[in-house]
């Protein structure tokens, strides 16, 4: 066999052998992007229900427009959990914590999420679409890695 039939052999495993590694990194990527968009598909649906709560007459369930953090968080949890009053709900994605700090709010907590290098997601719902910190709408405040230097902002 000639050197330039080894030399071709060579380069083609080098070429073949990039290109696997590059689809595996890509793989992994898009892997991480989806469970990153699922958590906040989640985080978006909690916020819906927490509003519909809210908005909600009390006769149907809902808070009337009205919110006590010391009394109205197990009916919230009720109302957006299928009737369980526990204050965390796990998905597939992770488990979100969810805690009344406030009468203007819900904060929501995402537990690291391995998949996604221990992402987490922290915010607050504000009850009337606003927030003292300029979320937007009031949704959701930090997504990404987990910081020991961040604290959620209060309403």
């Amino acid at each position: 066999m000639g050197t330039q039939q080894i030399l071709m052999i060579v380069l083609s495993v080098i070429v073949v052998g990039a290109a696997v590694a590059v689809g595996i990194q890509m793989f992994d990527n898009q892997s991480k992007n989806q469970t990153r968009a699922a958590c906040q598909a989640d985080l978006l649906q909690f916020g819906i229900n927490i509003q519909a709560y809210y908005r909600t007459p009390t006769m149907m369930g809902g808070g009337g427009g009205a919110f006590d953090a010391s009394t109205d968080l197990p009916r919230l949890m009720a109302f957006i959990n299928g009737g369980d009053q526990t204050t965390s709900i796990a998905t597939p994605n992770g488990t979100y914590e969810f805690d009344a700090a406030s009468n203007n709010g819900i904060e929501i907590v995402l537990d690291p999420v391995p998949a996604v290098a221990n992402w987490i997601a922290e915010g607050v719902v504000a009850f009337d679409g606003r927030s003292d910190a300029d979320f937007e709408r009031g949704i959701w405040t930090f997504v990404g890695p987990t910081s020991a230097t961040y604290t959620a902002p209060s309403l």
